[in-house]
């Protein structure tokens, strides 16, 4: 058992999960459960149709949330995802009796799902870095000397690089 899974200090950046993340992650799960429902008397290429369509709608709503938490990473409750949850919930019940008038519900709340998604993914952009981009903390080095030109004074010149005949690491086990 390490540290990091005995509940001990974590690397600086790494963020985990929250509750209200992980029911989220639930209720897109028994909506994909209550979708299978729709392939369970043999499959026809109608409902096979119907099924990737409404499994696109799911997915792509879940995707939006989960990145838009990604992006943004905040441990607090989120009342927008709370909102999703509750147009997931509606859904997952439309999908029993899709081929009839529920098919509205589920459009008209994927529709605000999608509109909740965006307009909260651009509702607090994260701050501007102030920090430099890494290739600029890092001082310049100069480039190191071909291995040829480092050789004491009578020594002939002979390249003693990887792959070299006689360098380190060529033909011996290491």
């Amino acid at each position: 058992m390490t540290a990091e899974t005995a509940g001990g200090p974590r690397p600086a950046g790494e963020r985990h999960a929250s509750w209200t993340e992980l029911f989220f992650d639930l209720v897109v799960v028994a909506g994909v459960l209550q979708l299978s429902h729709l392939l369970h008397d043999g499959p026809a290429p109608g409902d096979l149709a119907l099924y990737a369509l409404l499994y696109l709608a799911f997915w792509t709503t879940w995707v939006c949330f989960t990145v838009y938490g990604n992006i943004e990473a905040r441990q607090e409750w989120d009342p927008s995802l709370v909102v999703a949850m509750l147009g997931l919930a509606v859904m997952v019940a439309a999908v029993p009796d899709i081929r009839t008038e529920h098919a509205v519900a589920f459009a008209v709340s994927y529709v605000v799902l999608r509109w909740l998604g965006g307009r909260a993914s651009t509702a607090s952009p994260s701050p501007p870095r102030t920090d430099p981009p890494p290739h600029a903390r890092t001082p310049a080095r100069p480039a190191p000397a071909a291995p040829w030109t480092r050789r004491s004074a009578g020594t002939p010149a002979r390249p003693t690089g990887v792959g070299a005949v006689g360098a380190p690491g060529y033909g011996r086990a290491a």
